[in-house]
C-alpha cells in the first residue's frame, strides 16, 4: 500500500470516527428546492373562506371540444362537432359560427370550509355550496325559434390548494350540480330542460392582507372546463334531444377567506436552510406551542432534535469568525456556550481553542491598571475557562499583591481570606504565604491579646486562628515568649497566654463549673445537656461561619460561652 492510499483512507475514516457539522440538505440544488418549494411548510392551512365570486368569459362546442383548448384561447379553434344532439329534421346550423357559441358566466362559492386543517396542510382541501348562472351573449333565429340559452346551476364544489409562497397559490376546482336551461323560444312557449353538469378548473391566485383584519382577500385567476349536459329536453316539437356542451374559458375570482399566513415555524425553517441552528431551534421551539397542524409535530420534533445537534458547531464557527477579527472576548463567550452542549470530540477542540485566545489576552498590557482592574479583568476570563493555569497564576499574584497592602494595614482578615485563595488557585505560593506571615507574628499576637484583654474573645480567636494556619509552632512559642518577657507577668496575663496556646495547639482548657466540666472544643447540644437550656442566646453569621453567645446560669451565677461552628471556643467567667 502506497503513502498515498494511507492517507487517503485515514482521511475517509476520520470522517466516520469524528462527528462533523452537518446541514439539513445535502447538495446546493437541494437548498434551493427546499428553499423555494417548502418555504411555507408551516403556514397556517386555509381553513374558511364565507364566499367567493367568479366572472368568466367562455366558449363552447360539442364533443372533443377540450382537445383544441390552446386554439380556443387564441381564438384559432375549428368547429368540429354540434353540441345539440337533434331528434328530429332541424339542424341549427347557425351554430357553427364562433360568437353564437359564446357565453357569460357568473358564480358564487358559498361557506368553503376545510375540514382536514388540523390533520395536515399540504394540500387544502374546502368544500362548499355554489350557484352558477350561464347565458348565451348572443342568439340566433332558426325557423323561428330564437336559440339562445340561459343556464342556471346549484352545486357542491371542491377547491384543492397549494401554497408554495406566502403571496400565491395555486388550485385545482372541482363542482358538480343539478343544472336547469332555457334552451330557445318559439312563439308559443320556452323550450328547456335539466341534467347534471360538472366543472374542472386550474387556478393561479394572489392574497392579499386586509388591514388589521385576520382575513385575507383573494384574487386570481382560472383556467376552466365545464360539461353542460341538458339531457333531460322538455321539447314538445322534438328538435332536441340532449344539450351536451363542452366549455373552455377563463374566468377572474375574488374572495375572502382566513388561513395561508406564513408563521414563525417558516421563518424557523429558512434558519435551518440558511445553517443558523441557534435561531432555528428558537423560533421552532415557540412555534411548537402554537402550532395546530398535527401532521407537522413529528417534522418539527426532527428539526429541533437535528438543530439542537448542530448548535454548538454553529457557536464554534462564530468564535473562529470573531477570533478572526480579533474580538477575543466575544470569541470566548461564543467558546463558553458552546462547550456544555458540545460531544467529546468538539470538547477538545474548544478548550484547545480557549487556551489560546486566554494566553493572547494574557499578553496584554496589564500594568497600566490597577491591582482591583487587573483582578477584575483576570476574573471575568475565568468566566470562560475556571480552570485555565495561566489565569489561576496570574490571578493568584494579583491576589497576593493585594493582601500584601491589606496586611501592611494591620487588616488581617481580608488579607488571610484573599491569602487563602491565592494558595488555592496556586498552591506553589503557600510557601510565599508563609514566609510573608512569619514576620508578622508577633504583631498580630499582640493584637489577640489586647482583644482578650478587652473580652473581645471572638476576634482574638479569628485572629489567632490565622497565625495557626500559616505559622509554625515554634515560631508562635518564641514569639509568645518575647511578648511575656515584654510585659509583667501577672496572673491575667498568664492565664491568657495559656488560652492562647490552648487555641493554637488544640489542647482541652477545662473549666469546673462545679456542676459539670465542660472543656473547650466541646460541641453546643452536649453542653446544653450538661448545663441545661441557656437563659440568653445570640447568634450572628460571619462570611461562613456562624457564632453563639450563649448565658447559662451555674450556681447562682451566669457565664458567657463563646461557640463557633456550634463548636465552644472562649468561655467568659463573671
Amino acid at each position: 500500500m502506497t503513502k498515498i492510499q494511507k492517507i487517503i483512507i485515514c482521511f475517509i475514516l476520520s470522517c466516520y470516527i469524528f462527528p462533523q457539522k452537518q446541514t439539513w440538505y445535502s447538495t446546493r440544488f437541494e437548498k434551493f428546492w427546499y428553499s423555494k418549494v417548502h418555504k411555507m411548510t408551516f403556514r397556517t392551512p386555509f381553513s374558511f373562506m364565507p364566499y367567493n365570486i367568479k366572472i368568466g368569459y367562455f366558449k363552447y362546442g360539442g364533443n372533443k371540444y377540450w382537445n383544441q383548448w390552446d386554439k380556443v384561447l387564441s381564438n384559432s379553434e375549428v368547429y368540429n362537432s354540434n353540441p345539440i344532439i337533434f331528434d328530429g329534421i332541424s339542424s341549427f346550423d347557425e351554430i357553427s359560427d364562433p360568437k353564437n357559441r359564446t357565453m357569460l358566466i357568473a358564480e358564487l362559492d358559498l361557506l368553503k370550509y376545510n375540514f382536514f386543517k388540523d390533520k395536515q396542510n399540504i394540500i387544502d382541501v374546502q368544500f362548499g355550496l355554489g350557484y352558477k348562472f350561464m347565458k348565451s351573449i348572443n342568439g340566433f333565429t332558426h325557423n323561428a325559434k330564437f336559440f339562445k340559452p340561459e343556464i342556471q346551476e346549484y352545486n357542491i364544489n371542491a377547491t384543492f390548494a397549494l401554497q408554495l409562497h406566502n403571496k400565491r397559490y395555486y388550485t385545482f376546482y372541482y363542482s358538480i350540480g343539478k343544472a336547469f336551461a332555457d334552451l330557445y323560444e318559439t312563439n308559443f312557449n320556452d323550450i328547456g330542460g335539466k341534467g347534471i353538469n360538472q366543472s374542472f378548473g386550474l387556478g393561479f391566485h394572489f392574497l392579499k392582507k386586509r388591514g388589521n383584519k385576520q382575513s385575507l382577500s383573494h384574487h386570481g385567476v382560472e383556467l376552466r372546463f365545464n360539461i353542460i349536459n341538458i339531457n333531460d329536453v322538455n321539447d314538445p316539437i322534438s328538435n332536441i334531444k340532449v344539450f351536451k356542451a363542452e366549455q373552455i374559458g377563463l374566468m377572474y375570482s375574488f374572495g375572502i377567506g382566513y388561513g395561508g399566513i406564513k408563521t414563525i415555524g417558516d421563518d424557523a425553517y429558512q434558519d435551518l436552510l440558511n445553517d443558523d441552528f441557534i435561531s432555528s431551534v428558537e423560533k421552532f421551539k415557540n412555534f411548537q406551542t402554537v402550532n395546530n397542524v398535527k401532521h407537522r409535530n413529528r417534522k418539527i420534533e426532527e428539526i429541533i432534535s437535528f438543530g439542537s445537534e448542530q448548535i454548538p458547531y454553529q457557536m464554534y464557527d462564530k468564535a473562529i469568525e470573531d477570533y478572526n477579527k480579533n474580538y477575543l472576548e466575544q470569541a470566548l463567550w461564543w467558546l463558553n456556550k458552546a462547550m456544555p452542549l458540545s460531544d467529546d470530540y468538539l470538547y477538545k477542540k474548544i478548550k484547545q481553542r480557549k487556551i489560546i485566545i486566554i494566553a493572547e489576552l494574557l499578553k496584554g498590557d496589564f500594568n497600566n491598571k490597577s491591582i482591583n482592574n487587573q483582578i477584575d479583568i483576570i476574573n471575568e476570563l475565568k468566566i470562560y475557562d475556571e480552570n485555565n493555569t495561566d489565569l489561576n497564576y496570574k490571578l493568584s499574584s494579583l491576589l497576593i499583591k493585594k493582601a500584601n497592602y491589606y496586611l501592611k494595614n494591620d487588616n488581617f482578615f481580608d488579607s488571610y481570606y484573599l491569602y487563602k485563595e491565592a494558595i488555592i488557585l496556586n498552591p506553589n505560593n503557600e510557601v510565599v504565604v508563609r514566609i510573608i506571615f512569619k514576620d508578622y507574628i508577633t504583631k498580630v499576637l499582640n493584637l489577640a491579646y489586647n482583644y482578650l484583654q478587652n473580652n473581645d474573645n471572638v476576634i482574638a480567636y479569628e485572629i489567632l486562628s490565622l497565625i495557626s494556619e500559616f505559622a509554625n509552632e515554634s515560631d508562635i512559642t518564641n514569639a509568645l515568649h518575647n511578648i511575656a518577657y515584654d510585659k509583667i507577668e501577672d496572673e491575667s496575663l498568664v492565664l491568657i497566654r495559656q488560652r492562647i496556646q490552648n487555641i493554637l495547639y488544640g489542647e482541652k482548657d477545662s473549666i469546673d463549673l462545679g456542676l459539670s466540666t465542660v472543656f473547650l472544643g466541646q460541641n453546643y447540644f452536649i453542653i446544653a445537656d450538661l448545663l441545661g437550656h441557656p437563659i440568653d442566646k445570640v447568634t450572628k453569621r460571619r462570611f461562613d461561619n456562624v457564632y453563639d453567645f450563649a448565658t447559662f446560669k451555674i450556681v447562682n451565677q451566669n457565664y458567657k460561652l463563646f461557640f463557633k461552628n456550634k463548636v465552644l471556643i472562649d468561655i467568659e467567667r463573671p
